[in-house]
């Protein structure tokens, strides 16, 4: 939705939610399944070793040994606490403590059982702006949690040529997971391994979206963070500081520029417990500060009181040219 001022415009750009439970498809079983631990345990503790093993041969955090030793240490404390789990509701809090370490939002587990076009908007909008002579777009991102990025393309093509711009380099980690949900890839990371590559992410050629040539907004931009900016609204904002768009303002990011996506759902087996854990490593293009673990905005705003944030914002840039 948006909202038109004289010589201002603020776009909130918030995201949409759900799950289909019917894409979900069981951890494939492993090796583990053979241990007495898994042989002797509850349902609780078969699914936290299976949980533990799919997460450290998929998820791209973990490809290298030290980090996947530090995620095993945990597992007897794990299996302990298991031991004596009474409910899905618990079991799923023990299987968040035990990856601490991934703060990317998208490797999550699930203790619960139309948007219109997104460029068909922006075109419309970007009519109007000019027929309104409005000479600042503000992007409000501060409580989207993540979404599709082919749409912040959309939005960010408006503002420069998407040939032009610096894009986040990204890479796949292969694994069992991810061959069981698209057999190619699963072709690919046989080939990948048998060339040498172990522990190796496996870099993803850029593809970028064809547009056809437009107008660019040609007034000021500026960018809101919060702490419930995640993923793709992440990838948006990140994108925006390494190619010098607009300003940031808001609060200091929460996600790390360079961070995980490409979501995989799977369901535990033995307690039906759903869950989502990341398969792509997304490097920002500042290679410089590809390993921060946050991004500062240009403007420190806090954002708890927003009539009073809103009032000094708007002071700020409605009636600036």
């Amino acid at each position: 939705m948006k909202k038109i001022f004289s010589s201002l415009l603020i776009l909130f750009v918030l995201s949409a939610s759900g799950q289909n439970v019917s894409q979900f498809k069981d951890v494939p079983a492993s090796d583990v399944v053979n241990e007495l631990s898994y042989i002797n345990g509850n349902k609780y503790q078969k699914d936290a070793l299976l949980f533990m093993d799919m997460l450290a041969s998929t998820h791209p955090y973990y490809i290298k040994a030290d980090k996947r030793e530090v995620l095993l240490s945990r597992l007897d404390g794990l299996l302990a606490e298991c031991a004596v789990c009474k409910t899905d509701s618990e079991f799923v809090k023990l299987l968040r403590a035990a990856m601490v370490e991934v703060r990317d939002k998208h490797t999550e587990v699930i203790d619960a059982e139309s948007l219109p076009r997104f460029d068909k908007l922006l075109d419309e909008m970007f009519v109007r702006m000019e027929d309104n002579a409005i000479a600042t777009l503000i992007v409000d991102v501060q409580y989207n949690n993540g979404g599709s990025s082919k749409l912040c393309d959309e939005l960010l093509d408006r503002l420069c040529p998407l040939s032009e711009l610096r894009m986040l380099d990204s890479y796949m980690r292969f694994s069992p997971l991810l061959a069981l949900y698209n057999p190619k890839a699963g072709q690919a990371m046989k080939a990948w391994e048998e060339a040498g590559h172990s522990d190796e992410l496996y870099p993803v050629p850029q593809k970028r979206m064809q547009i056809p040539e437009h107008k660019y907004y040609e007034g000021k931009v500026v960018f809101i963070q919060g702490p419930r900016t995640f993923s793709s609204a992440g990838i948006l904002i990140t994108t925006a500081r390494d190619n010098n768009i607009g300003t940031i303002i808001g609060t200091e990011s929460t996600f790390s520029p360079s961070h995980y996506g490409e979501v995989l759902p799977f369901r535990l087996p033995n307690t039906g417990v759903l869950g989502s854990v990341c398969t792509k490593y997304f490097e920002r293009a500042d290679k410089e500060h590809a390993d921060d673990r946050s991004l500062v905005p240009d403007l420190v705003l806090e954002l708890d009181n927003k009539p009073a944030t809103w009032r000094k914002i708007i002071r700020m840039y409605a009636s600036k040219k």
